[in-house]
């Protein structure tokens, strides 16, 4: 969580926090691009109305482990940062409800859980509440230690994946043996011209798609479905450790293929499969 966090709320509005908190568990379907569109309109809103405090932080080291332990006291309202990768968060004292992609939450001391890459959330302390924050690292400079975790934007988090084919998949509850029959299985398969890409053998594995142009870092590279239709790219992207493409829901209910950098021409687009699957639901 942040820590600069934000008050707007007090003990007495307590029955005012309730329905806001009701309120956002009703949003527990949303999208992922759409809950996080909601968490950044929470976010601005705190900071335009002003009454931001500051938390006690203490600092914890010990042999490549780093524990940032937080003070929230009761009636505060406060938006966290990004977080690049997983990591253990433990509540040792207190209750506080959380807003996730999964709805709220509330949750009494003692818990343990592990949050996961490129979570970002909205917490409410009922009671003067603990939260302690794991990270694994050497380092003991805070400023550094926030610049090697802490993500500027989504971006940094799709950058940041060390995700291997296999953890990514079982990460979404499936086998690699599933994806791969999903994958092959053609019979959703659109075939039509795309600019800029092409279909060419990869190092990774089979096919793979690969960009016959430079593009820049944002751009929209092709589509990937229309409906439950998929293009070559939707069939042939391969999942890399080190992504530098991601599939984006766009306005219309397909999936582009967007550039997280900069492409040299001919090069393998590659994208993270997690995070694919938790931005366009598979």
């Amino acid at each position: 969580m942040t820590n600069g966090s934000l008050e707007i709320l007090s003990a007495e509005n307590e029955n005012e926090d309730l329905s806001l908190l009701s309120f956002l568990d009703d949003k527990k379907h949303l999208t992922t691009a759409e809950f996080r569109d909601l968490i950044a309109f929470i976010e601005s809103t705190l900071k335009s109305g002003g009454g931001q405090i500051e938390l006690p932080i203490t600092h914890h080291f010990s042999k490549d482990v780093y524990a940032r332990e937080m003070i929230i006291p009761k009636g505060v309202l406060l938006v966290g940062k990004i977080h690049k990768y997983q990591n253990m968060n433990i509540i040792s004292s207190g209750e506080i409800s959380v807003l996730s992609v999964d709805g709220v939450k509330r949750v009494k001391a003692p818990y343990t859980f592990v949050s996961a890459a490129g979570a970002k959330r909205v917490g409410y302390a009922h009671e003067d509440t603990v939260w302690t924050t794991i990270h694994g690292t050497g380092e003991t400079d805070v400023d550094k230690i926030e610049e090697q975790f802490i993500a500027k934007n989504y971006e940094d988090v799709y950058l940041a994946s060390d995700r291997s084919f296999e953890s990514a998949v079982s990460a979404q509850g499936f086998k690699p043996e599933e994806i791969t029959a999903v994958s092959e299985n053609e019979t959703d398969i659109v075939e039509m011209w795309l600019y800029g890409v092409t279909v060419l053998d990869s190092p990774i594995h089979g096919k793979g798609i690969f960009v016959t142009r430079d593009v820049k870092a944002g751009d929209i590279i092709a589509p990937a479905r229309f409906g439950d239709k998929r293009t070559q790219v939707g069939r042939f992207d391969n999942h890399g450790a080190n992504p530098n493409s991601k599939m984006v829901m766009n306005d219309n209910g397909g999936v582009d293929l967007v550039a997280l950098v900069d492409i040299e021409h001919g090069a393998e687009l590659l994208t993270d499969y997690y995070f694919n699957y938790k931005n366009t639901g598979g």
